[in-house]
């Protein structure tokens, strides 16, 4: 059904972690359900398995997927890292999860590198669009939301 273009290994690190969520709660042997549930952060004395997996989960959501910006005050990161880093001992004081800090920021570079060349590609085709073409003009006009709120018509985009 799939093509395979790759390795037929897959790990952790070929997931998302929303997927991973997903199958830790599913897939036998399943992880006890926080009091809290999975869906809501735990309290910081949770260090339950189940916390730590919903703990993952909502600070995933709180900073990727329902972030306006992607910006975040410094005081609100380091609260959140050291949660996070907390998370990763046990009682005894031993690290249960060992972070690769240096895959993680040339992961992060690797991002933002990328976004820099779209970007650059984005301005250097900007200067070829003929902006002033009266079609051009019309169009934005009629996508423009304060246009529209005015009494415009997207209607208008039939002539273009």
């Amino acid at each position: 059904m799939y093509i395979n273009y790759g390795p037929t290994t897959v790990t952790s690190a070929d997931l998302d972690l929303t997927l991973i969520v997903c199958l830790l709660r599913n897939i036998p042997p399943l992880v006890t359900e926080p009091p809290t549930g999975f869906d809501n952060l735990p309290p910081p004395h949770d260090k339950s398995d189940g916390a730590n997996i919903a703990r993952l989960k909502y600070y995933k959501n709180f900073l990727v997927s329902h972030s306006k910006d992607g910006t975040l005050p410094n005081a609100d990161f380091v609260r959140i890292w050291s949660e996070l880093e907390q998370m990763t001992y046990s009682e005894y004081g031993t690290t249960n999860v060992k972070i690769d800090t240096d895959r993680v920021i040339e992961t992060v570079s690797d991002r933002f590198l990328s976004v820099t060349i779209d970007t650059s590609t984005i301005q250097a085709n900007w200067a070829t669009l003929n902006l002033s073409s009266p079609k051009v003009q019309i169009l934005a006009k009629a996508l423009s939301p304060c246009y529209l709120r005015v009494g415009g018509s997207s209607g208008r985009l039939s002539s273009v």
